[in-house]
């Protein structure tokens, strides 16, 4: 249910992710301008429309140019690794004896461009420059690995073009660095969705901020035609960069509503407002109707009376307002709400009619006031589930929440992954890696009386 395009095939106003390697990029295919910058590699992507998802390209230099390519398909087999270079190729023990004094190439910059130009393989190119050093055959295998990825990064020539999907996207957001998007991961957004329990035709309300739209996009894409999702967002418009490289269809997002916090506490105390005075209308008539008739006659002569004085007051204020108007088209029937308010509104009486099914809270604001802002709405025996970076802000959450004897089950965990490094006769884990993804608070909420 990852792809909720019509097909698989590449077209224009479509996010696709280009891959070169192990970098990748998502890029919006655009009519107008269809080039996308591979570092410094400037690529022409009009071979790709109409290619279905999943191809494989040739970068073909553009003549005349620097640093100009555009692609030619090529099939999977011409997606040869160097790596192959290395099986007849012995390795030595340490690097003690090798000395980087710039002459273990016999091949010049000159002779490597006339390789370039030449149009032979990448492949090829890695393997004249082997042959022609001095240490290779010392190095240890792993610096003889390091040597070929360097120069496949240099030197390849092929890129694939993949549809977005949550897994890549996740990745993708990931790999850019934790200051851009708080460190989630796809293992992280799998224990998310469990913990709310997460059903195709709920409910849910989530507060996102800082992921790129991620966790939304992993909602809505688990969601059916009968479920709703209402983000809300500290803005007037939620980060949506991953809901829209997702391609989804018209139907899918219009699951979907966007809510600034503000407005939406707003119009949600208003709903509760005027269901407190209808209440209170249903009172009064009971206690009336159990009243003597004397007292309904009397009752209902003074709301008469009230009646018309007031509608003598409003004639008089109506003459008044139509003597110094001279707008006559100037009706308040005719303003048109924001798309903003619409929303907030529907979502408000979404809320009215029913309690939500789960709570997802994922931002960099202080989760306490948002989660008890909206815990009332939660239908009994539902979960929650709040995430953060840091450990603090949960486990003052937990203290509060813990003293309510309408939440049950409470916890924090941490979802924990190490990678690791597999050598001949070693392994140890990588040098630079971060294991952590982030904090998870969970629990349920029940009703107060059956306790």
């Amino acid at each position: 249910m990852e792809c909720c395009t019509s097909d698989f095939i590449v077209k224009v106003g479509y996010y696709v992710i280009v891959q070169r390697q192990n970098y990748s990029k998502l890029h919006l295919l655009s009519e107008k301008c269809p080039t996308i910058f591979l570092g410094r590699d400037q690529i022409d992507l009009s071979t790709i429309i109409g290619m279905p998802f999943g191809s494989n390209f040739k970068m073909v230099p553009k003549i005349g140019t620097k640093r100009e390519f555009t692609l030619n398909v090529c099939s999977l087999k011409d997606l040869v690794s160097s790596d192959t270079l290395l099986k007849d190729i012995s390795s030595g023990i340490d690097n003690r004896n090798i000395f980087d004094d710039g002459s273990s190439q016999l091949l010049s910059s000159d002779s490597i461009l006339e390789l370039r130009d030449s149009g032979i393989s990448p492949q090829q190119i890695v393997g004249q420059l082997i042959e022609n050093s001095k240490t290779f055959k010392n190095k240890t295998e792993y610096s003889q690995e390091k040597y070929l990825k360097k120069k496949d990064k240099k030197y390849f020539e092929y890129i694939s073009i993949y549809q977005p999907t949550l897994r890549l996207l996740v990745d993708y957001f990931y790999n850019r660095g934790i200051p851009k998007n708080i460190g989630l991961r796809i293992d992280t957004l799998s224990q998310i969705t469990t913990a709310v329990n997460f059903q195709p035709d709920g409910t849910y309300i989530l507060c996102e901020n800082g992921f790129h739209g991620i966790v939304a996009a992993s909602c809505l894409n688990n969601l059916s035609n009968d479920g709703q999702l209402i983000i809300v967002t500290p803005g007037s418009q939620g980060q949506k960069q991953a809901i829209l490289a997702m391609n989804f269809n018209d139907q899918k997002l219009s699951r979907l509503l966007t809510v600034r916090v503000s407005t939406f506490i707003d119009y949600l105390e208003k709903k509760n407002i005027q269901n407190f005075n209808d209440n209170n209308v249903i009172k009064s008539a009971e206690i009336l109707t159990s009243g003597t008739s004397n007292a309904i006659q009397d009752s209902t002569m003074i709301c008469c009376e009230s009646k018309e004085k007031i509608e003598e007051g409003n004639i008089s204020k109506d003459l008044r307002k139509r003597k110094y108007s001279n707008d006559d088209n100037s009706d308040e029937t005719n303003f048109k709400k924001p798309k903003w308010a619409e929303e907030a509104e529907k979502a408000a009486d979404i809320l009215k009619c029913k309690k939500i099914d789960g709570i997802i809270i994922a931002s960099k604001e202080y989760p306490a006031n948002i989660l008890n802002t909206f815990l009332p709405y939660l239908a009994p025996s539902r979960p929650f589930v709040v995430y953060s970076l840091y450990q603090e802000p949960l486990v003052q959450l937990y203290i509060d929440l813990k003293k309510r004897r309408d939440i049950i089950y409470l916890r924090i965990s941490e979802t924990w992954l190490r990678s690791y490094q597999v050598l001949p006769d070693r392994t140890h884990p990588s040098v630079m890696m971060n294991p952590t993804s982030g904090y998870l608070l969970s629990g349920l909420i029940v009703e107060n009386e059956i306790i």
